[in-house]
């Protein structure tokens, strides 16, 4: 008997989706949850890359990437009236060290020391979480860069024998969305990638580059507060740290 041409090419559709599918669903049971610790994080390459027109999702970057060989090259550092205005919530934090990976940015668990403006929700000694404006990027595959932290912002990941004062905006989900326990306490920085600073003022900055680096780990790169691609950027975060603080009569 002889099998109808269309039957057949059917017949194979049906076994290549199979075997697609099976594929598939092997390869996201081999990709191990990472938990981006310092320790995990320490042979981590480095990358500052420059995005204009941020969206505002966390690790959902409706902008571009833009190179510092451009003609339009310029990097916005918002007022500190402008992230004053911005943000839902300004704290005194101290990291506790317990993160997440979530859509490749960081989720940092925080304690609140000191609420500077009040919104009602929150008070001292409360535990909340921030998205960090920073990707990473834990998983080598044949033919690609390997394992490299990608800063949008100048603040480094935040460390736990540190405190910072962050201007902070509520993650706000679609109406009718249910939340989590945790999700009630999610922020995003007020402007993105600004919103998170030292509150020691730093002197230094660790280079960062556009290109990824592996010269610089994370390992070394880990002491500084504050990553730059060069002298003036560091000199503008500065500036924009030390005006908010002077707003906030720190």
């Amino acid at each position: 008997m002889k099998i109808p041409l269309r039957i057949i090419l059917l017949l194979l559709i049906i076994v290549m989706l199979s075997v697609g599918f099976i594929n598939a669903r092997d390869f996201r049971i081999k990709i191990p949850e990472f938990t981006p610790s310092d320790e995990a994080l320490a042979d981590f390459g480095n990358v500052r890359s420059i995005i204009q027109d941020y969206g505002t999702a966390t690790g959902s970057l409706t902008g571009f990437f833009i190179s510092s060989d451009s003609d339009d090259f310029k990097i916005d550092y918002p007022t500190a009236n402008e992230l004053f205005s911005a943000s839902d919530l300004i704290v005194k934090i101290s990291p506790t060290g317990i993160r997440e990976m979530h859509r490749g940015t960081i989720l940092s668990e925080v304690i609140i020391e000191e609420v500077i403006t009040e919104n009602g929700s929150v008070d001292n000694g409360d535990v909340i979480y921030i998205y960090e404006p920073i990707s990473i990027h834990p998983f080598s595959l044949p033919g690609t860069y390997s394992q490299y932290i990608n800063y949008y912002g100048n603040c480094n990941i935040m460390q736990t024998d540190r405190s910072y004062i962050a201007c902070l905006r509520f993650f706000a989900k679609p109406e009718g969305y249910e939340y989590s326990d945790i999700e009630t306490r999610t922020y995003l920085v007020a402007i993105y990638p600004h919103g998170i600073f030292p509150n020691v003022e730093p002197e230094e900055f660790v280079e960062v580059t556009e290109g990824i680096s592996y010269s610089l780990s994370y390992r070394d790169a880990q002491q500084y507060d504050v990553v730059a691609l060069n002298e003036s950027d560091f000199n503008e975060y500065l500036k924009m740290r030390n005006d908010l603080f002077n707003l906030l009569n720190r």
